[in-house]
């Protein structure tokens, strides 16, 4: 937690979203203007942890949730900076007063997400016993669409289109080996965890060898950091069915021969990059490879058009859709309950958003009411 040497910048007058938006602040320029200079020797400082819950709490999420919440916070102190307020000792009504003056005019979404992420940084520090109150705890929400979501699925025949290109790449490239073979059966192992556990991007990326290798009960487990009340993660375990399972050994398999190691000994990361262009590989694999490469099979796999939702799903798709679909089709077979369970949601809300609009109606309770009609059989037309 120790400091480096580094220009500060100057704020200039203009609002903090316009700011932050053209890259003139960034969290770290922001926290080293608006946070106290540690002391020495001082080892639980607020800017040191600061820097850890930018790498170890939020850092488990994905990247697309990790960013959102550094930008978040990074508007919150850019404001406090401008309106001469410590973030240390701010009120409620600064919270109120920002979003008032600064998210003015945003979705309600993006509201949302920007006071989840003030506010899990101050239950961290509280966590930490800094000696702070949480500003954002009453602070009132705007209300949310609870059955739109930005993010859209495959149907079943896209599904099994998409994964039947994965593995016919597959089948492609064990004809050529090396690393050709070791990319396509990493991206099938990817591909089929990610479905069949429906788990956030993140947890894959960050999924170590170990993660993927504990049996618990019998049941051959993911291990992952999820989302936790206030927003705080916890360890997490989905079990990977025979089908992942038996696609991700073989996929540790070439990469356990290409590093001359035994199978039982292979560590690191789960799923990782092969060398390149002089690099060694073994790195996490971006969030932006990832999408790459699942557009890529999608357009091979001919998966075109979906009645003017999106001009190509092919073009579209992001591997957070995988968990979408998931959760969809599995909303046509299982209660809410059980879905919002399996997706780890707090909140049942949340759970509608992936189940999306046609499941709502499949589902609706309107079908049951009838139960309570005697002579229910006729339709009283005849």
């Amino acid at each position: 937690m120790t400091e480096t040497e580094s220009t500060d910048i100057v704020p200039r007058p203009a609002s903090a979203v316009e700011a932050a938006a053209r890259g003139e602040v960034s969290l770290d320029s922001a926290v080293r203007m608006v946070l106290p200079t540690p002391l020495p020797d001082e080892r639980y400082h607020v800017r040191g942890l600061t820097e850890l819950w930018v790498t170890t709490v939020i850092g488990r999420d994905s990247e697309h949730t990790r960013k959102a919440y550094e930008f978040g916070l990074t508007l919150w102190l850019d404001y406090c900076l401008r309106a001469s307020v410590d973030p240390l000792t701010a009120r409620r009504a600064d919270v109120d007063d920002w979003t008032a003056t600064h998210l003015a005019g945003k979705s309600a979404e993006t509201i949302h997400q920007r006071l989840a992420a003030v506010g899990n940084w101050y239950h961290y520090l509280i966590d930490n016993d800094i000696d702070v109150r949480n500003p954002v705890a009453r602070v009132k929400r705007p209300k949310r669409q609870p059955n739109k979501s930005a993010t859209h699925y495959l149907d079943v025949d896209e599904l099994n289109a998409l994964m039947a290109e994965a593995d016919q790449r597959l089948e492609e490239a064990k004809k050529i080996g090396g690393l050709a073979l070791e990319i396509a059966a990493r991206d099938v192992a990817v591909l089929r965890v990610l479905f069949t556990t429906a788990v956030r991007s993140g947890a894959v990326q960050l999924a170590t060898v170990q993660d993927v290798r504990l049996v618990v009960d019998g049941h051959r487990v993911l291990r992952f950091h999820g989302k936790g009340d206030a927003g705080q993660t916890t360890v997490r375990l989905k079990p990977l069915v025979p089908w992942a399972a038996v696609a991700l050994d073989y996929y540790h398999g070439l990469v356990a021969a290409r590093l001359g190691v035994p199978f039982d000994e292979l560590d690191g990361l789960a799923f990782r990059t092969t060398p390149y262009h002089g690099q060694p590989g073994g790195s996490g694999l971006r969030s932006d490879a990832l999408g790459s490469m699942i557009r890529s099979i999608a357009a091979s796999a001919d998966i075109a058009t979906d009645a003017g939702i999106v001009k190509s799903k092919a073009a579209k798709i992001t591997p957070h859709w995988l968990r979408h679909t998931a959760a969809t089709l599995l909303g046509r077979e299982k209660s809410p309950a059980e879905v919002q369970d399996f997706l780890d949601h707090a909140d049942p809300r949340t759970t509608r958003i992936y189940l999306h609009t046609e499941q709502s109606l499949n589902s609706s309770l309107a079908y049951s009411t009838m139960a309570f009609i005697r002579d229910s059989a006729t339709d009283g037309t005849s």
